[in-house]
């Protein structure tokens, strides 16, 4: 018993993970995915960079970029034309005025940029 993809039968459990991981951290093109958490709401025209992860409740605003490898947590906001630096991470329910740009690291909850 399997996931069906059109023209693959990916296998279920351990070997699932094992093939997830691979497809993940190829060196091809399938490499350059990133993850999108259903329940995030992003805005139109927001670029989304290779292996960059959104997790679950996160809103990203209008004309941002996200960059690679990227890491906005739960409950995040980032407010329209924000630039998120490579490798950067937002920790949970981190909110982000309008206009940052390139955004290191932050796990503080306050606002930067408000104003």
């Amino acid at each position: 018993m399997g996931i069906r993809v059109p023209g693959k039968k990916i296998p279920c459990g351990s070997k699932f993970l094992k093939w997830l991981r691979k497809l993940v951290f190829s060196s091809s093109d399938n490499g350059s995915l990133s993850v999108i958490s259903g329940s995030a709401v992003i805005e139109e025209g927001t670029f989304i960079g290779k292996m960059a992860v959104i997790n679950a409740d996160a809103h990203i605003g209008k004309l941002c970029i996200i960059n690679s490898k990227a890491l906005v947590e739960h409950d995040c906001t980032v407010g329209d034309f924000t630039h998120i630096a490579v490798d950067a991470v937002l920790c949970g329910q981190v909110k982000s005025g309008k206009r940052i740009i390139d955004w290191g690291q932050c796990n503080d909850p306050a606002m930067p940029g408000s104003g």
